[in-house]
């Protein structure tokens, strides 16, 4: 077996030498060209000057000895993750070379065919696009930024540096890189800091000796409605130069797409209306000509709402206003405030205001709709506005997760500004709790916002009206303190529970309130504005609170009419004792007290009654 390794090293030595008429590189890392397969020559990309669009490149892991390049086993969503190696480059300098394994460890030349991935480049610098040459699949990194599958084009960055070495970076995740890991062992993306083996392009270099002619198509195969693609050709194994390009559209799908420049190896597709079109594409070269079609797939754009009801793992296109900034992600909502989150961890370029055209897949996170792997598409400042959603403590369920909402009635429980959770109940019902989460990455400036506004708040007597993202984790329900989340105080419900909550009267006996706290609460009536303060001043209000607090100063002012309580509320005062739900019961000992005396003065007057009587009896005789 070595002696067959040995001879076969020495002939694809010589094959190299004769095909590019230069021998045997000996300068650089492994600058020499690699027989890949039958009649195909690859070369090591060593600057990016090299990168050219239109061009065939395959993927090789840069180990020290054993080299791996990047195959299919056919794992539909790890498209690119290899168990076993396919294809060993072996070796360094002139003697590098390359084996190929069937999987069990043999050599085998057919395992070419099933495995090996070759990838077409396409876009341009910055964007760069890598389609499977045989699938006309595209290489792109799974939703957990990590492993690689192929789909729909997604674009990655590629720079060379002095070692050759490629740095191919998914744009959408821009801290990672394509690595190989020889202990899984797999092709997949890591940071930079990963320990994980870096790895070189290698370019097809000339035309494939022997066989049929052939082409393919590169180019974005979906697309929103109104906008275009670009498509291009690609041909193969043809002995001539000068070739005549025939684009057209299948006969059932005019109305879905128009061509321009159906004549050219480039072609411009108006995508018009939803669904599945088949584009076309024969190229001829005298006698010579070869035919092929790639499906393009046309998205409607959706409203948020719509795009709420996708299953998850489809990919749509989306449009919304940017309404709220959360940490690295955002969150885009209609003008209703039904919203849904844009996952990522990069910097998207948009800002809060902005209204996005945004193309990503649905999927779903803590029961909420999010958008992940997000790609902006156009995003502008608009004049449109998010309205938040009105909504009670019963009616938040998980279809609003995401949306904009607004909640009133919400009572200061606990939690300092600084605190992760900061709650709050409806209405003082403990059973009714609202979190507003305060994440611990948070920019420091909504903390500081929010230190100023608690910095006068009140323990069970401060009531907020709280608007913001609406989230829930496990049994917690949250309002996301985000750049848009805010906290008004309710003043005039606030002031009717401080005064029920502060103000002691009767509770031990007949105490009278204290004076000190009465004037500082009519203190803070003044502060009410005239509106606030008529409520407090009408006889019954439709605000079950307004009317326990008034019940409760009407009962003081009736009951101590001592002129060192100001009537600061302007209410008609019947001056006696007003027995209300809210007027404090005496307690048992003032209540037999009270029982004694009145039978004592009742006997009393009915021994009056008996003498008065006698007395009258005795003047008439």
């Amino acid at each position: 077996m070595m002696k067959f390794k040995k001879s076969y090293a020495f002939l694809i030595a010589g094959l190299l030498c004769v095909a590019t008429g230069v021998g045997i590189y000996n300068a650089g890392p492994s600058v020499e060209p690699v027989k890949a397969g039958e009649g195909d020559i690859y070369n090591i990309v060593t600057s990016a000057d090299q990168l050219v669009a239109g061009d065939s490149y395959i993927i090789v892991s840069n180990g020290p000895s054993s080299k791996f390049i990047m195959a299919d086993q056919g794992n539909t969503k790890y498209r690119y993750r290899v168990g076993l190696p396919t294809a060993n480059l072996s070796g360094s300098g002139e003697n590098q070379q390359i084996s190929w394994f069937d999987g069990n460890g043999g050599v085998s030349d057919e395992a070419l065919g099933d495995h090996f991935v070759e990838f077409i480049l396409g876009g341009e610098e910055g964007k760069w696009i890598l389609q499977d040459s045989e699938t006309q699949n595209y290489l792109r990194l799974d939703a957990d930024g990590n492993n690689l599958n192929s789909g729909e084009s997604a674009e990655w960055s590629i720079t060379i540096d002095t070692d050759f070495v490629a740095n191919i970076s998914p744009n959408n995740y821009s801290a990672r890189s394509i690595k190989y890991n020889s202990s899984s062992p797999r092709f997949a993306c890591y940071k930079a800091s990963s320990k994980q083996t870096d790895v070189v392009l290698y370019r097809k270099a000339g035309a494939t000796i022997g066989g049929e002619p052939s082409v393919t198509i590169s180019g974005m195969t979906s697309g929103y409605e109104g906008s275009n693609i670009e498509l291009s050709a690609q041909t193969r194994n043809f002995t001539g130069t000068e070739f005549t390009y025939a684009w057209s559209v299948a006969e059932d799908d005019a109305e879905l797409v128009s061509l321009t420049n159906e004549t050219t190896s480039e072609v411009t597709v108006d995508l018009l209306k939803e669904g599945t079109a088949t584009i076309n594409l024969t190229v001829t070269s005298g006698e010579e000509s070869a035919s092929t079609f790639i499906d393009v797939a046309i998205s409607s754009v959706l409203s948020v709402s719509e795009a709420k009801q996708l299953k998850d793992n489809t990919t749509t296109y989306v449009k919304g206003l940017v309404y709220a900034q959360y940490g690295d992600s955002f969150y885009i909502a209609d003008e209703d405030g039904t919203g849904m989150q844009l996952f990522t961890y990069n910097d998207l370029g948009i800002t809060v205001g902005e209204e996005v055209l945004v193309r990503g897949t649905l999927d779903t996170y803590n029961e909420g709709k999010q958008l992940s792997d997000p790609e902006i598409i156009t995003h502008e400042d608009s004049d449109k506005a998010v309205t938040p959603k009105t909504v009670t403590y019963d009616e938040l369920e998980n279809s609003l997760i995401n949306d904009y909402i607004l909640i009133e009635n919400m009572v200061w429980h606990k939690g300092a500004a600084s605190a992760t959770n900061i709650c709050f109940y409806e209405d003082g019902n403990s059973s009714n709790e609202l979190v507003l989460y305060n994440h611990s990455s948070n920019s420091a400036d909504y903390e500081g916002a929010l230190t100023t506004a608690m910095s006068t708040w009140q323990q069970d007597v401060t009531t907020v009206t709280l608007a913001g993202v609406y989230g829930v984790y496990k049994d917690t329900l949250e309002i996301f303190l985000t750049s848009t989340t805010t906290y008004e105080v309710d003043k005039v419900d606030t002031f009717a529970r401080s005064f029920i909550a502060n103000l002691k009267c009767d509770e031990t006996g007949q105490t009278a309130p204290s004076v000190e706290e009465w004037n500082t609460l009519a203190e803070e009536f003044a502060l009410l504005s005239e509106e606030e303060k008529a409520l407090f001043k009408q006889e019954t209000s439709d605000n079950e609170l307004i009317n326990a607090a008034t019940e409760k100063y009407d009962y003081i002012l009736g009951k101590y009419t001592d002129e060192t309580y100001t009537n600061f509320m302007e209410r008609a005062i019947t001056p006696s004792p007003v027995n209300s739900g809210l007027a404090p019961v005496f307690n048992q000992t003032n209540n037999i007290i009270i029982i004694v005396s009145v039978c004592v003065l009742a006997i009393s007057a009915i021994g009056v009654f008996i003498v008065i009587s006698k007395k009258r009896k005795e003047i008439k005789k």
